[in-house]
């Protein structure tokens, strides 16, 4: 990933209305949002300038929140934005955080991301009570690093946009539990945004909810639409 892709003015003036009340969520993210509840310490991979931080505030008793984003820009303007909180410019790679946390989320970032299974292994180990994320998903083969899927940066500067197979990434996700934590998954399918260059017609727009609270169960449910 670019870690200059999103250093534009627009996506911060963007992220300063959108993204930063209960409302602005996707469906499938307020499905899980509340697992996030008896949780106090937070950590918040792909930040952005802090919008969700708002939404831990309202909803739950937030006792420390780190955010990490590979944008110095938006890690800049959180910290002017929220001077009490605590925001990590990070390489992409590798989470450094000194003690581990109650709970760790991802939203509408590891798509973006090569080693996005690195990084949801590295959210797991770092979290105590709750892991949660979202993929795009297929049932078709993989596509990671592929030259013919991408988004639109401000129609010149292209990110990387990567498909994975629904099957991988299950397999993946269950081994690194170990079967010992309870796994929920909920999605739909729904048509690439309009700046997404792809050779899917429809994706699979998953969120992943790990709880480490409780035993081993899969539970999945896949909508037809939205």
């Amino acid at each position: 990933m670019n870690h200059n892709v999103f250093d534009d003015d627009n996506s911060i003036n963007y992220l300063l209305n959108h993204r930063n009340k209960f409302s602005d969520l996707y469906k499938s993210e307020k499905v899980f949002f509340n697992k996030l509840n008896n949780s106090k310490t937070f950590l918040d991979l792909g930040c952005g300038i802090g919008g969700f931080l708002n939404i831990l505030e309202k909803k739950f008793q937030v006792k420390k929140y780190t955010g990490l984003d590979v944008s110095k820009k938006m890690i800049n303007k959180a910290k002017l934005l929220h001077p009490k909180s605590k925001f990590i410019l990070y390489d992409g790679k590798k989470i450094r955080l000194k003690k581990k946390i109650d709970a760790a989320f991802s939203f509408g970032t590891l798509h973006y991301c090569n080693n996005y299974y690195s990084l949801i292994r590295q959210m797991f180990e770092i979290s105590k009570k709750v892991v949660i994320f979202d993929l795009r998903l297929s049932f078709k083969k993989s596509i990671i690093n592929s030259s013919k899927n991408y988004q639109l940066i401000g129609n010149k500067r292209k990110v990387n946009y990567n498909i994975i197979n629904f099957f991988e990434a299950l397999d993946n996700i269950i081994s690194l539990t170990k079967k010992k934590s309870q796994i929920n998954i909920y999605g739909y399918y729904d048509y690439p945004a309009k700046n997404v260059r792809t050779t899917h017609n429809k994706i699979l727009m998953i969120m992943f909810c790990i709880d480490k609270r409780k035993k081993f169960q899969l539970n999945i449910n896949i909508q037809n639409d939205k």
